[in-house]
């Protein structure tokens, strides 16, 4: 019987995920989701306790509204992405995927005309 000594081979450790490599420099970051390059959109309100609305919207990188809580917003800064004012967040919420799936459709066909340009 083969007894195995200290120069057995050892199984290769697991590969370390991404969120134990934001563990490892979480301070560093805000979030995972600022870790992992991901630009989050957030809800924002206005009006009264009674007569509150709702929107949806993303900033562009780089923005200094990304970093203000939701009740801070201006109608002066440019949004990459924005839905419509809703009575309720769930409604804000839908508005605001209408709107990225138009910006998507935009960003697509802005790129596949680049391509054509470069490839002509």
């Amino acid at each position: 019987m083969a007894h195995a000594g200290p120069s057995a081979e050892m199984p290769p450790l697991p590969k370390r995920t991404k969120f134990e490599d934001y563990l490892a420099v979480g301070d560093c970051y805000e979030n995972f989701a600022q870790f992992l390059g991901i630009n989050k959109p957030q809800f924002q309100q206005r009006g009264e306790y009674s007569n509150r609305e709702y929107w949806m919207v993303r900033y562009p990188w780089g923005s200094p509204y990304r970093e203000f809580p939701s009740s801070y917003w201006s109608p002066y800064e440019r949004l990459e992405v924005a839905g419509e004012w809703a009575p309720t967040m769930k409604e804000a919420k839908a508005s605001y995927k209408l709107a990225l799936k138009e910006y998507r459709k935009r960003q697509s066909l802005h790129a596949n005309t680049i391509d054509q340009a470069y490839s002509a």
